[in-house]
């Protein structure tokens, strides 16, 4: 069984479609702030991403950290450095 753990536009856009998916700010507790630029840094979601299964197992259920066993990420073009 698959679950994805989405944020703010991109979870709205999936649930609409009718898919199962559970928002960033749900699955940490802790709101997307700063105009939505932090929203992922957090020991539940980097927990997921670096836990070792059979290794890290009893931590990770006491922290109730969920494995995470794929990250898309779609980066946004940023600004040119406009230094000297």
């Amino acid at each position: 069984m698959w679950s994805c753990c989405l944020q703010g536009g991109t979870a709205r856009l999936l649930a609409e479609k009718g898919l199962p998916v559970t928002e960033v700010s749900d699955y940490t507790g802790f709101p997307e702030m700063m105009d939505g630029r932090v929203k992922t840094l957090h020991p539940k979601v980097h927990g997921g991403i670096l836990g070792r299964r059979g290794q890290d197992d009893a931590i990770m259920e006491e922290h109730q950290i969920q494995p995470i066993d794929m990250v898309v990420v779609n980066l946004y073009p940023f600004r040119p450095d406009r230094g000297p």
